[in-house]
């Protein structure tokens, strides 16, 4: 096992190995759910991936020498898997692991917790990008694809839409003179209805198991 920072981080749980926020393996696995949505430097420590975080200059790096080490180490799968259950609990997720494989479905308060995360450009889409990827390159392919498969399910099946109403001031035509400048009129109330998952996200995630080396251009938060 190579003794990277993160290995033995996610290695030895509880054993005086802390992030740099002085939080270890489980200290993290014990947050509430608010304070998953509160904080945004926990998801890289716990799903890591080959490039810097673009909001996070102290995420760890996931090295060529981490992923073989995913592979290899069961204990490191066992505790990655731990972290995919508590964030799918997050998001209101269950998951099923049988003999035939495994299915995530929603869970009995999925309404409840959906609200938190299920509305148009969520800043929890890109951590799930994160952590499809992260799954899928550490060892954990079918935890991925059941994921996937259930994110997919929402797109096509029960995807909510949204209504957002933008309130501008009516400004005069652009012709017209005001204070010395050109202005646009926009109408004072202006509508549009949106999915809360976009077919842009829904490509991100199609893409992170379909070739998980790939890197957004998008900054997660």
């Amino acid at each position: 096992m190579n003794d990277s920072h993160l290995i033995r981080f996610y290695y030895d749980g509880s054993e005086n190995v802390y992030d740099v926020e002085g939080r270890t393996f489980e200290g993290i696995m014990s947050l509430s759910d608010k304070k998953l949505e509160d904080c945004h430097s926990f998801v890289q420590w716990l799903f890591p991936l080959p490039e810097k975080s673009g909001c996070y200059k102290d995420a760890p790096v996931l090295i060529k020498e981490d992923i073989e080490d995913f592979h290899k180490y069961s204990r490191l799968q066992d505790n990655m898997r731990r972290a995919f259950f508590k964030m799918l609990h997050f998001y209101g997720f269950d998951c099923l692991c049988a003999e035939n494989g495994i299915e995530v479905f929603k869970s009995l308060d999925f309404a409840k917790k959906s609200k938190n995360w299920l509305t148009p450009d969520n800043h929890n889409f890109l951590r799930i990008t994160r952590i499809l990827r992260s799954l899928f390159l550490c060892g954990l392919k079918e935890e991925a694809l059941a994921f996937h498969k259930a994110l997919e399910n929402i797109y096509e099946n029960g995807n909510p839409i949204f209504t957002r109403i933008f309130e501008r001031p009516g400004f005069p035509d652009i012709d017209e003179d005001f204070d010395g400048e050109k202005r646009i009129r926009f109408e004072p109330h202006s509508s549009s209805k949106r999915p809360a998952i976009s077919k842009e996200t829904m490509d991100y995630w199609n893409k992170a198991v379909e070739n998980p080396n790939y890197r957004p251009h998008r900054k997660e938060k």
